[in-house]
């Protein structure tokens, strides 16, 4: 159950970031990489959980830092391949 949960908020935690990213939104760029570092750790995400704090570390001056679209790009762009992985994980019978 507790995985269960996590992949609604690793959802709404993308979907937040993907949004911020879209509006340039420096402030919530990092809230939202920041509060992924413990997710992606708990959702087997090993390169967003080393990703998101660059992402957070950057973004701390409160600019917009587009160099670090690729990270933004990644994390987004990979999340329904750990999802379904992640979704896969918890259906299976423990043994």
């Amino acid at each position: 159950m507790l995985l269960s949960g996590n992949v609604v908020v690793v959802d709404i935690m993308i979907a937040a970031l993907k949004q911020s990213w879209e509006q340039r939104d420096a402030l919530n760029i990092r809230k939202n990489a920041h509060s992924l570092v413990w997710l992606s750790a708990i959702a087997g995400m090993l390169q967003v959980e080393s990703w998101s704090p660059s992402i957070d570390q950057a973004f701390a001056d409160g600019l917009f830092h587009f160099e670090l679209a690729n990270f933004a790009d990644n994390i987004i762009s990979g999340w329904p391949a750990a999802k379904l992985h992640l979704q896969q994980l918890i259906d299976t019978p423990a043994v």
